[in-house]
């Protein structure tokens, strides 16, 4: 028997990685998202590739974490995967 609960993100989705990306987002008060996460090693992106990223998903680059919705949480762990 597995007593697992099915997962409530989509297939495909990392949620370790959902998870890091949301604590990073909003580890640091009045930062921007653009900030944020390209200062994180552990995503290893530069600034303009996730500049690129949140252009693709309509995210303004002034975003801040409390600004998003957790779809669009889920949509950047996409794109980053």
């Amino acid at each position: 028997l597995d007593f697992h609960p099915a997962s409530r993100f989509p297939k495909g989705i990392d949620e370790n990685l959902l998870f890091h990306i949301i604590q990073t987002a909003f580890s640091a008060r009045r930062k921007t998202l653009l900030s944020q996460l390209s200062r994180d090693p552990k995503l290893g992106k530069s600034r303009e590739e996730i500049l690129k990223m949140m252009a693709k998903l309509g995210i303004p680059e002034k975003a801040r974490a409390e600004d998003l919705l957790l779809k669009d949480f889920i949509a950047m762990t996409s794109a980053l995967c």
